[in-house]
C-alpha cells in the first residue's frame, strides 16, 4: 500500500471514528500561519502569504471547508495566540475547536540568499496524527510554483481531487507588498495598508487582490470613522448630562473645591477627581455656575454642530439648540447678578439667527444691548440686531 493509499485510509478511519473531521459530508481544514524558522523580519510576511495562498488553492477542492484568513485572525485576536509552528497532542485540539476544524495544516519556511524551503503537514486536530506532508525547495522567485506544489501535494494526501488552475505568475515583489499591507491591515493599521496594496497593484497590475483589499480597507476606514464620529458625540452627550447634573446640584462645587474636600462631592480620593478632570475636562469646567452654564451652552453648541457636520441629525442639532435657549432661561431666573451672566445671555442670540427666527433675535438683541452695553460682543449684537430688522422688513 503507497503512502497516499494509507493517508486516505486513515482519513476514513477518523472520519468513522471521529464526526468532529466531517464538516456536513466535507472535511473541515484550517491553515495556520508558517513559521519564520530564520526569525528575519523581511521574511516575515510570508508567514501569512503562504497560508493565505494555500487557502485560496486548497478552497477550490471538492471535498474540503476552509476556515477563512479572517477567521484565523479573529481568533488570534481573541485569544492572544500566534497559531504557527509546531502542533502538539495538547494544542491540537483546542486549536481545532476555535477554529472549527477537524484538520489543521501548519509548518514553516526559511529563506536564505534568494533561496526558499517550505515545509508543511496536514494533522487530524483530534489527535495531533499527522496525515500527510509536503515540502517544497526553489529560489525565491519561485514562491507560487512551490506553494502550489504544497497544495497539491496536500490535497492528494487528504484523498481529495486538487482543481486545476492556471499559475498566475505574481512576481514576488507585488506578494511582499500585498501580505506586508495584509499584516499592517490585520493590526488595524489600515492607512499605511492601503499605501503596500497600491504598491502591490502597481508593481503587478493584474494581481486581483490588492484592488480587492484596497476597497475593503477603504470601507473599513469609513466605517472607522463613522464609528469614531458617534464615539464622539457619544461623550460630548456624556458630558452635557454630566456637568448639568452638576450645576444642578444643591451644592455646586469646583474642582478646587473638590480636590480640597474629595469625599463631600462623592469622590473617593484626590487622585479620582484628578484622574477624572484629566480624562472629562468638560465635566468640571467653570468657577461659578455662570461659568458652568456658559461651558455647558458650548458643549451644546459642539454637539450641535458635530451631529450635523458627521451625520446630519437635525434632531438631535435642535434638542441642542433647544438646550442652549433653556440653560440662558434657567441662568437668568437664578444668576442674572452674577458678572459672566452676559456671557450666558449671549449664545441663544446665536440660535435665533441660526433658526431665522428674527422676531425673538429682535427682542433679544434690544434686551442685551440696553443690559449690556459695554460687553466685548457688542459690535456682534449691533449686527445681528440690524440683519434681524432687515430680514424681518416686509
Amino acid at each position: 500500500m503507497n503512502c497516499i493509499a494509507r493517508t486516505v485510509l486513515i482519513v476514513l478511519l477518523i472520519v468513522l471514528f471521529n464526526g468532529d473531521f466531517l464538516f456536513g459530508e466535507q472535511l473541515s481544514l484550517a491553515v495556520l500561519y508558517f513559521e519564520n524558522t530564520r526569525n528575519t523580519p523581511s521574511d516575515d510576511w510570508l508567514s501569512k502569504g503562504i497560508a493565505d495562498m494555500l487557502i485560496s488553492d486548497l478552497s477550490g477542492c471538492e471535498g474540503l471547508v476552509l476556515v477563512e484568513r479572517e477567521a484565523l485572525e479573529h481568533v488570534l485576536r481573541e485569544q492572544t495566540l500566534a497559531l504557527s509552528g509546531m502542533i502538539d497532542e495538547e494544542s491540537a485540539p483546542q486549536i481545532g475547536s476555535m477554529l472549527g476544524a477537524g484538520v489543521l495544516v501548519y509548518g514553516s519556511y526559511f529563506s536564505d540568499h534568494g533561496m526558499l524551503r517550505i515545509d508543511a503537514r496536514a494533522v487530524d486536530a483530534g489527535s495531533a496524527r499527522v496525515l500527510c506532508s509536503s515540502s517544497a525547495t526553489g529560489d525565491t522567485g519561485s514562491l507560487m510554483a512551490l506553494e502550489l506544489k504544497i497544495a497539491k501535494e496536500l490535497a492528494a494526501g487528504l484523498g481529495v481531487p486538487f482543481s486545476s488552475r492556471e499559475l498566475y505568475g505574481a512576481s514576488v515583489t507585488a506578494l511582499k507588498e500585498y501580505y506586508t499591507g495584509v499584516g499592517l491591515a490585520d493590526e488595524g493599521d489600515y492607512s499605511s495598508a492601503i499605501t503596500y496594496f497600491q504598491r502591490a497593484a502597481k508593481e503587478d497590475p493584474a494581481f486581483l487582490k490588492p484592488s480587492k483589499s484596497i476597497e475593503d480597507a477603504y470601507r473599513f476606514l469609513k466605517d472607522f470613522k463613522k464609528l469614531r464620529y458617534q464615539r464622539e458625540l457619544n461623550t460630548l452627550m456624556a458630558d452635557v448630562e454630566a456637568l448639568g447634573r452638576r450645576i444642578r446640584s444643591p451644592e455646586f462645587y469646583t474642582f478646587a473645591q473638590a480636590v480640597a474636600n474629595p469625599k463631600k462631592y462623592h469622590y473617593a480620593s484626590v487622585e479620582e477627581v484628578t484622574e477624572t478632570y484629566r480624562e472629562r475636562p468638560n465635566v468640571l469646567n467653570g468657577d461659578t455656575k455662570a461659568q458652568a452654564v456658559w461651558y455647558l451652552q458650548h458643549l451644546l453648541y459642539d454637539l450641535s454642530s458635530k451631529a450635523i457636520e458627521y451625520f446630519g441629525d437635525e434632531d438631535l442639532s435642535a434638542w441642542c439648540s433647544d438646550g442652549i435657549v433653556s440653560w440662558a432661561l434657567f441662568a437668568k431666573e437664578s444668576l442674572a447678578t452674577d458678572p459672566f451672566y452676559s456671557e450666558v445671555a449671549y449664545m441663544p442670540l446665536l440660535v435665533y439667527r441660526e433658526r431665522e427666527q428674527y422676531g425673538l433675535l429682535l427682542a433679544a438683541c434690544e434686551e442685551f444691548m440696553l443690559s449690556y452695553p459695554d460687553h466685548r460682543m457688542i459690535w456682534a449684537v449691533e449686527d445681528m440686531y440690524e440683519y434681524a430688522v432687515e430680514a424681518a422688513a416686509p
